[in-house]
C-alpha cells in the first residue's frame, strides 16, 4: 500500500501514512527535514503544532540535535564556579559513571520519562544503592532544570520519575566517636572501597604486636566485619586524595 499524504497546512507541515499503519509528520527547520511518528493522525498533527510554536519561540535545528552528553558538559563547566569543589567532583563522577554510558546519545529535546525511568532500573538492576541513584536523580533533575529556565526543553522529564526509597540499613549515620576503631581505620585498604556503590567494607585492623612491630588482624568477632555507607563528600575527598598519592 502507498503513503497516504494529507494536504500540507499552508505550506507548514505534512502528514502521511506509513505501510504499517502508523502516522509520520514531517516540517522543515533550518533547511533540515524533521521526523515524528505515531499511531494516529491526531497526535502526529498536534506534533507539528507544538513544533511550530517552538520555531516560533526561537527554537533551532543545532538546539534539536544537542545531546544530553553535551548539555551536561557544558552544565558542569558553567555550575563549577558556583559550587563547592567536593559537589563539583561528585556531579561530574556521576555524570561520567552513571549518567553518560546510557543517555549521553541521547538528545535533551527527545528525553522523555520513561527513558530517566530506564535509567533508574538499569543502575539499580546492576547493584546500585538507593543512595547512589538517588544521587543519579539530583544531578539529572537539577542539570535539566536549568536546560528547561534556557528554553530548550518545555519541562523537566526527571520531574515526573520518583527516585527509589532509601533502604533502612542505607540511614545509619555515625559520628566520629561510633564509627571505626583507630585499629581498623589503620587497616583499611583502597580494595575496602566500593565507589559505586559508597560503602567501606571493613574487614581487618592493624595490631601492635608483642616486642614492637605492626600486623593485619581480623576483627575479634563477625559483627566486626561490616560495611559503612559513605557521604558524597568523604567519598569525594577520598577520590581528590588516591589521585594525589598516585
Amino acid at each position: 500500500m502507498a503513503k497516504r499524504k494529507l494536504k500540507r497546512a499552508n505550506q507548514e507541515g505534512s502528514v502521511f501514512q506509513l505501510n504499517n499503519g502508523s502516522w509520520r509528520a514531517q516540517i522543515t527547520l533550518d533547511g533540515k527535514r524533521l521526523s515524528f511518528s505515531a499511531l494516529s493522525q491526531g497526535e502526529c498533527r498536534d506534533w507539528i503544532r507544538k513544533m511550530l510554536n517552538k520555531v516560533d519561540a526561537g527554537l533551532t535545528y543545532e538546539v534539536m540535535q544537542l545531546t544530553l552528553g553535551d548539555y551536561l558538559h557544558d552544565w558542569l563547566a558553567n555550575a563549577k564556579p558556583t559550587i563547592r569543589f567536593t559537589t563539583f567532583e561528585q556531579y561530574e563522577q556521576i555524570t561520567r559513571d552513571y549518567i553518560k554510558p546510557l543517555l549521553g546519545n541521547c538528545k535533551v529535546f527527545e528525553l522523555r520519562p520513561e527513558h530517566i525511568q530506564h535509567l533508574y532500573a538499569t543502575h539499580l538492576q546492576n547493584g546500585a544503592s538507593a543512595r547512589t541513584v538517588r544521587m543519579v536523580h539530583c544531578v539529572v533533575h537539577r542539570s535539566l532544570n536549568q536546560a528547561v529556565q534556557m528554553g530548550l526543553i518545555d519541562r523537566n522529564p526527571a520531574s515526573f520519575v520518583k527516585p527509589p526509597r532509601l533502604k533502612r540499613n542505607e540511614m545509619k549515620f555515625y559520628d566520629e566517636g561510633q564509627g571505626m576503631r583507630m585499629g581498623e581505620l589503620l587497616g583499611l585498604k583502597w580494595v575496602d572501597l566500593d565507589w559505586s556503590k559508597g560503602y567501606l567494607q571493613v574487614q581487618r585492623q592493624l595490631k601492635v604486636t608483642r616486642g614492637g612491630g605492626f600486623h593485619f588482624a581480623e576483627p575479634k568477632s563477625k559483627a566486626g566485619i561490616r560495611s559503612i555507607v559513605l557521604g558524597l563528600d568523604t567519598l569525594a575527598l577520598l577520590k581528590a586524595h588516591q589521585d594525589l598519592v598516585y
